[in-house]
């Protein structure tokens, strides 16, 4: 039978997600609230977000400003 490895889904904080984007506690907030495409949080005390989705989003965001 084979048996596939899968990774679990890595939740990360809030400062995490400051230092993946390069972005103020403040600026985060600005970005959560008027980009309607920017992940929604999975928790909310504390603020968690899925790595994958904040990495999408960053990869996503990448591409359309180098276009």
């Amino acid at each position: 039978m084979n048996q596939r490895h899968v990774a679990p889904l890595e939740k990360i904080d809030q400062q995490e997600v400051m230092q993946l984007l390069g972005k103020s506690r403040s600026a985060l907030y600005q970005l959560r609230t008027k980009d309607q495409t920017f992940p929604k949080p999975l928790d909310h005390m504390p603020l968690r977000w899925l790595r994958s989705h904040i990495e999408s989003w960053l990869d996503s965001h990448n591409r359309a400003g180098a276009a």
